[in-house]
């Protein structure tokens, strides 16, 4: 079964980028504005020469006392209060772990990755993993792994936003899949346990990272020149920052530190 479904993803994710280059083509040719994203000009060079970049991304301050939030329904499986695992901070090194951190500017770069998938697991009342980043024409595959009913709701930017995604998840329902085709931020969430949280993050090009547990973070193959670093993180916003990455295959260090 799970080689089926393997095989089915990585089918949909040719078709994708087939289809979007394509339609990018057609734009081109047409010599169509419109509403068309910055990283619509991305090409992709197969040399994927460049520098690369190695940072950590720190909280800047006292680390706050992590919270617990009621849970008004299904509380005897997920438990009364479950914890707010919105900010994780490393209390050696105050390394934030699950912020993106992106390179704006780059227009000619490495491939796209062929097999990008990502999988949201909704598991023991939580989404799993909570931050990912992915490129266009990603599959995502929804799961449910707990014994009660999930409603695992997709919005654009907000949680007002426009809804790409609105499911209902039975106990032992079969994954659920979709094409990741718009750019941008993808909140998670679940109508029927409003605590459950995630992001998906939704990139035109390959150059970012999410941060591990220690805040640590590398992207490879960077054309030389000035970009500008982009770092965000669900509680402590977003931060911006000039990089510079110098001629030559380099290793350049650039470390962030965040605050409330």
């Amino acid at each position: 079964m799970l080689d089926l479904i393997s095989r089915k993803l990585r089918l949909e994710r040719r078709d994708a980028i087939t289809r979007l280059t394509a339609g990018l083509s057609l734009i081109c040719l047409l010599g169509l504005t419109g509403d068309i994203h910055e990283g619509a000009a991305y090409e992709m060079d197969q040399t994927g020469q460049g520098g690369a970049l190695h940072g950590r991304v720190t909280f800047n301050g006292a680390i706050p006392q992590a919270e617990r939030l009621r849970v008004p329904r299904d509380s005897a499986f997920c438990g009364s209060t479950i914890l707010k695992e919105a900010l994780h901070v490393e209390p050696q090194s105050h390394g934030v772990a699950d912020a993106i951190v992106s390179i704006e500017g780059i227009e000619k770069g490495k491939p796209l990755p062929m097999e990008q998938a990502v999988t949201i697991e909704n598991r023991r009342c939580r989404f799993l993993p909570r931050v990912q980043a992915t490129t266009l024409g990603a599959t995502l595959l929804v799961t449910n792994e707990d014994p009660i009913l999930h409603n695992t709701r997709l919005r654009k930017e907000t949680t007002q936003g426009k809804t790409f995604l609105n499911v209902a998840l039975p106990k032992g329902v079969q994954p659920v899949q979709r094409t990741l085709s718009e750019p941008g931020l993808l909140l998670v969430l679940c109508a029927a346990h409003p605590f459950m949280r995630a992001t998906i993050q939704v990139f035109e090009h390959p150059y970012f990272a999410v941060t591990d547990a220690s805040g640590n973070f590398d992207i490879t193959a960077i054309p030389p020149g000035t970009y500008l670093l982009r770092v965000w993180h669900e509680t402590l916003g977003l931060s911006e920052q000039t990089l510079t990455i110098p001629e030559g295959e380099a290793r350049t260090t650039m470390n962030v530190k965040l605050e409330f």
